[in-house]
């Protein structure tokens, strides 16, 4: 059994490339939709849509986890369920939503491999808005594999890890199942190998060659005497030949196409296959190939010579040079592609930051209204005080007598000074509360002002900038979209802008169709965005 973890659903572009992942039907294959929890939808984009949903009111960027599960040989209904299951606890997910999805009459390499295999994607943030702790999540999910495999009596599968593994299975209480897991990697000669690499993978599907079916017929062939050897190898149409780069080396063809190396087809160390391989090709003696010398006694030749083996010769054809494959170390195709997409989305991002800047926001004049408030309370309050103290001291003087109410009174200083100063702040008071009112009711005026003048000026730089901001945008969306599309279908690096633009197409149909699973909240789509597909970026 073989399962591995990962993180999709950041945008709406890679949940639309898993779903085009897991629909795939080529070579034969099935697609069956076997549950979808924790969703009303019926379909793979509807349910990955609500997931998304809920990510969206957390705080979380990741909404789903996809994890394949490729059994050692047919699972029963309850065998996978129990699989399931278990998963789901060892994750924590027990209550987050989840869409299991079979795949059907896929080929495969080996013969110990059932023609059925899962794909459990799980909603990353739960119902409660709490998103899935993955810390140490492969050696949790090789305990679950490890415990499986003993529950169901296959093989164990050789691991890199397998100390932490029997750490864990300890920690859950499978002290059988540790044991067993340590006794094997004592045992154990070399770790796994990958056969074919999923750029192979891809380059051979584009020719409409099955990479599994392929390697299952070498992998026969392979453990057949040297007759049974080359027939079944001529019935399937291939061809093993010694290869040109590297000493030992055999490569097998189906035509003109290169399928890959043999002592990956068959995940054996190339000393053995090169053993293996002048075991079953007559005539090997002094005047055979020296490419069909084994790896080890080529190596020690060159040291002995302190010479390193010859390169390939460059043949000559018709006066012209035919060109030597690529060195190992220059960088392929993929790398160099994505490495300048990389790079020209950072420059058309900083291009959109720079084209979306604006004049300042003006001043908030809030804290200039609170002032004056502030000023017309204090305003207030003295004039209330002098108000009353003026009152005090005219209600404390005598009346005046009759002769000063029939002559008037006489010209002398005022014999009440304190009343004198009592007015002078009232009148002081009354001016201060005067002003503030003014104050507050010009604010409401100046802020208007501002504000309209600031939506004048937002008006010219929004149509000044639009075109900048618009080209920007777009080109941001292709080089997004064209990494993802090197991240599923490598393949097309080695085509071009041409077939990495087809690519990017595909990928924008299949989110429209996502899209229309929820169209409540998808987002008003760039302006020109499919006419952005008519131009190759600048940089190309």
């Amino acid at each position: 059994m073989i399962t591995t973890i990962k993180a999709h659903g950041r945008t709406r572009r890679d949940t639309a490339a898993l779903v085009v992942h897991l629909e795939k039907t080529e070579f034969g294959q099935v697609v069956d939709i076997i549950r979808i929890a924790g969703s009303p939808a019926s379909d793979m984009a509807g349910a990955f849509a609500d997931f998304e949903r809920i990510r969206d009111g957390s705080r979380a960027t990741i909404a789903l986890q996809h994890l394949p599960l490729s059994p050692g040989r047919p699972w029963t209904a309850a065998e996978r369920d129990t699989a399931v299951n278990r998963i789901l606890a060892a994750l924590g997910a027990e209550h987050h939503g989840y869409v299991l999805v079979a795949h059907r009459n896929k080929p495969r390499a080996r013969g110990e491999a059932g023609d059925e295999h899962f794909h459990l994607v799980i909603a990353h943030v739960g119902p409660g808005l709490r998103a899935l702790n993955l810390s140490y999540s492969y050696a949790t999910l090789e305990a679950v594999r490890a415990s499986l495999e003993v529950d169901f009596s296959e093989p164990l599968t050789p691991s890199r890890r397998s100390p932490a593994i029997a750490a864990r299975l300890r920690r859950g209480g499978r002290e059988a199942v540790a044991e067993r897991v340590e006794a094997a990697a004592l045992v154990q000669s070399e770790l796994p190998r990958s056969g074919l690499t999923s750029r192979i993978h891809a380059r051979l599907e584009r020719l409409g060659i099955a990479a599994p079916l392929v390697r299952a017929r070498v992998i026969s062939a392979y453990a057949m005497d040297r007759a049974g050897f080359e027939g079944a190898l001529s019935e399937a149409g291939l061809s093993c030949i010694p290869g040109d780069q590297v000493a030992g080396a055999w490569v097998v063809r189906q035509g003109d196409v290169l399928v890959g190396a043999l002592d990956r087809l068959v995940a054996r160390p190339r000393a053995v296959m090169a053993a293996r391989m002048r075991s079953l090709v007559s005539c090997v003696g002094e005047t055979a190939d020296p490419r069909l010398a084994p790896v080890e006694a080529a190596q020690r030749e060159g040291d002995r010579d302190a010479e390193p083996i010859p390169a390939p010769v460059v043949p000559i054809v018709d006066g012209m040079a035919i060109s030597q494959p690529p060195r190992s170390d220059a960088p392929s195709p993929l790398t160099q592609w994505r490495a300048r997409f990389v790079q020209d989305l950072a420059l058309e991002q900083g291009a959109l930051k720079r084209a979306q800047q604006r004049s300042s926001v003006p001043t908030s004049r809030w804290h200039k209204e609170e002032e004056a408030r502030a000023e017309r309370r204090t305003a207030r309050t003295e004039r209330a005080r002098a108000a009353a103290l003026v009152q005090d001291l005219e209600a404390s003087q005598a009346p005046p007598g009759i002769l000063t109410r029939w002559f008037g009174a006489k010209k002398r200083p005022d014999p009440h000074p304190e009343l004198a100063a009592a007015r002078a702040a009232l009148a002081h008071a009354s001016e201060r509360e005067a002003n503030a009112e003014t104050k507050l009711e010009s604010l409401p005026d100046l802020v208007a002002h501002e504000a309209a003048d600031y939506a004048r000026r937002m008006r010219i730089e929004d149509e000044a900038s639009k075109t900048a901001e618009r080209d920007a945008e777009n080109q941001i969306a292709f080089f997004e979209d064209a990494l993802i599309v090197l991240d599923y279908e490598p393949w097309r690096a080695a085509i071009g802008i041409e077939a990495i633009r087809d690519g990017v197409r595909r990928l924008r149909r299949a989110a429209r169709l996502t899209a229309q699973s929820h169209p409540h909240n998808d987002p008003t789509p760039v302006d020109g965005l499919e006419a952005s597909l008519r131009w190759i970026p600048r940089v190309v």
